[in-house]
Order: C-alpha cells, then structure tokens, then sequence
C-alpha cells in the first residue's frame, strides 16, 4: 500500500454507504470483509472483496465473473481477469481497516474497469458469438465460445432474445457458419 493509501486506513472513518456499486461488509468465519459488485455489461461482474489473507494482514482482490442462468457466476481460473489491488500484512481484520482499505481501492474504479477491458481486448477472439438482440446491427456481443455447441448451450439457458454468429477472420460477425 502507498503512504497516501495508509493514511486514509488509520483514519477509518468511512462510512460502507458511501462506496460505490452494491457493497456489503459482513462478518464472517475469516472475519471482516467488504464485497463490491460492480455490473460491467455484456453479462460481465466485476467483484472486489476486501478479507483477511490467509497470510495474515488484509488483502483486497478484484475478479470478472460472467452471468449464467439461473444467477449463477461462472469465471476461468487464468482465462478471466482477477487482480490483486492491494495488501497490508500488518493490519488486522476489523472492520474498520477492512473498510477503508476497501474504499481505498474503490477509489481506483475507473483505473480498474479500464484494466479489465484492456485485459479483454488483447485475449484471443473466440469463433462463435453470441449476440443479444439478434441482429447484425447495433447488436451487443454477450459471449464467445470457441464450439458452436458451447454457444448453443449457452443460447439455450438464456432469458432474452439473442442469436448465434461466427466470427470472420477479419472480425466481423457472419450468420453463415
């Protein structure tokens, strides 16, 4: 953590309502640990989570995890984003240190967003798209597969109108597989 990072910790005086996105502190096994939520679009979740480290200290991660049906989250051990934002081995798990060092790293949110959608734009493209609506125009890209059978799994379980597209080698979306 910088200087400036550690000061605002000693202060501790945030209050977890004034974060941004859909945060909650909760007291658990571990101890303390603040949770945000922030909805990226394109069925994308980025989670920040503010805990104890199994190390000691606190340590506050940032991870994508994609919708499926059912409200269930799915991510890809080394395929989907996932950072550690900071980590403090001398502070102990109360909830005040938890807090602010949450609020800390909440404060770097657009930084963060911006990681993630660099980290997206320089993976492979995948060959099979999903898009919703359907379309070719003004469409939204949900997901990408790389076999159209995982496309048409996931097309199935979905709850809005949307339709499967393939990739050309220029980039550009074709309705003919």
């Amino acid at each position: 953590m910088t200087t400036a990072n550690q000061l605002t910790l000693n202060d501790g005086s945030e209050s977890c309502n004034t974060m941004v996105g859909n945060t909650s502190t909760t007291k658990g096994r571990s101890g303390w640990e603040s949770k945000t939520d922030v909805e990226l679009g394109h069925l994308r979740l980025l989670r920040i989570t503010t805990s104890k480290s199994e190390r000691g200290g606190v340590t506050t991660s940032a991870r994508v995890f994609h919708r499926e049906s059912g409200g269930l989250l799915r991510t890809e051990l080394f395929g989907d984003f996932s950072k550690c934002c900071a980590s403090n081995s001398a502070l102990r798990c109360l909830e005040k240190t938890v807090i602010a060092q949450h609020v800390c790293v909440l404060k770097t949110l657009d930084q963060l967003k911006s990681e993630v959608e660099a980290f997206y734009l320089a993976k492979p493209a995948k060959p099979w798209v999903v898009v919703a609506p359907p379309g070719l125009d003004e469409t939204s890209v949900v997901a990408d597969f790389q076999t159209q059978a995982q496309a048409e799994a996931f097309l199935a379980d979905m709850d809005q109108p949307a339709c499967i597209l393939r990739r050309c080698p220029d980039g550009s979306l074709s309705v003919n597989y």
